[in-house]
């Protein structure tokens, strides 16, 4: 959470504002943050979910080739989502001040979308690499990558909310039913 507010204190925001605007991330429905920092992650538990069915859809070939792998490479996403990616891109303040202007006015799209991008952006070298390689490259994703760049394609992918809402409850009913265990 240290993260969210710093870059916000970062950008000169005066304090009460970071502090009402954190308010509003971590209880407003939209955002619904707190449930990312709920004891067992429940919230983040969801998002990888999404983000899985998400990467199924747009990167058949990656997702395939991560299960021969056995990799779970979910994982890697609960640190872009616990910090909005501010920890993968802290050398590029305009990129992440873009997110996260989109984030306020969107909600969750836009990180799905991130994610997708970067990883459609480095599809080609995660299918030539082995478990031992995949790994590490997805900890360093975001390395050399313009922000510029990155905002234009990651507009490109078409995301809509109702399919992530369906996502969403399609997780909530197989949690429901025990056949999720976080």
């Amino acid at each position: 959470m240290g993260f969210i507010v710093s870059i916000m204190l970062i950008t000169q925001m005066d304090e009460e504002v970071v502090f009402w605007s954190f308010v509003q991330l971590m209880y407003h429905p939209r955002y619904n943050m707190e449930q990312l920092y709920l004891p067992g992650f429940p919230g983040v538990q969801r998002m990888k979910f999404v983000l899985s069915k998400l990467i199924k859809q747009f990167l058949p070939k990656l997702d395939a080739h991560f299960e021969a792998e056995g990799i779970i490479w979910t994982h890697i996403a609960t640190q872009w989502f616990l910090t909005l990616y501010i920890y993968q891109f802290p050398n590029h303040p305009h990129l992440l001040m873009r997110i996260l202007d989109v984030f306020m006015t969107e909600g969750w799209k836009v990180m799905y979308r991130v994610a997708v991008c970067l990883l459609t952006m480095e599809q080609h070298t995660l299918l030539k690499m082995k478990m031992e390689g995949i790994l590490p490259h997805l900890k360093n994703l975001q390395n050399n990558k313009d922000a510029a760049h990155v905002m234009t394609e990651m507009h490109k992918i078409p995301l809509r909310t109702a399919k992530l809402d369906e996502y969403g409850r399609e997780y909530d009913k197989l949690k429901a039913a025990g056949k999720i265990v976080d």
